[in-house]
């Protein structure tokens, strides 16, 4: 009886430890850096770039921060474009100003320089009905898609309106 008792104890302690080592060695592996905050916040549509909103640009850009041990970014880098310089520029620029993020750590915990990879689809905003102003005075009208109209009077660009659905 004493035999089992002991074999079994030491059956236990051996598992144990062979956890207990199991779980050491997880938690020494490095790892990179991940955001701080939001990845959702880094961009959004008021960042369109005007060039590309003018040529109806959209894609997906995939890029490479360059992360340092303070979890600020050092660097970015296309690593496959979206076909519109404008929209690759901005992604960049964008991501290494409001990116934050949780640094790189060595397999003993320290932090340290790292890398954070992602990509992100650029799509045209939707276009929203646009505010229609119309002046006090002055030869405007408003056509019924929405564009001011020059040698209108006042009252007729009131009925436009009233009319208008801007697609």
């Amino acid at each position: 009886m004493r035999i089992k008792t002991l074999l079994l104890t030491a059956m236990t302690s051996f598992a144990c430890v062979g956890l207990a080592c199991a779980s050491a060695a997880q938690a020494a592996a490095p790892k990179g850096p991940t955001p701080s905050n939001n990845p959702g916040t880094w961009i959004g549509a008021d960042d369109y770039p005007k060039d590309a909103l003018a040529a109806s640009a959209e894609g997906a850009v995939a890029f490479d921060v360059a992360v340092g041990a303070d979890g600020v970014p050092t660097g970015c880098t296309v690593t496959a474009g979206s076909g519109s310089p404008a929209l690759d520029e901005a992604t960049c620029r964008l991501v290494s100003t409001r990116a934050r993020f949780n640094p790189a750590t060595d397999a003993g915990g320290k932090a340290e320089a790292g890398h954070y990879r992602n990509k992100i689809r650029w799509v045209l905003p939707e276009q929203t009905q646009p505010v229609l102003i119309v002046p006090r005075a002055g030869p405007w009208m408003w056509s019924r898609d929405c564009r001011p109209q020059a040698d209108g009077d006042p009252a007729a660009a009131l009925r436009v309106i009233a009319n208008a659905t801007c697609n």
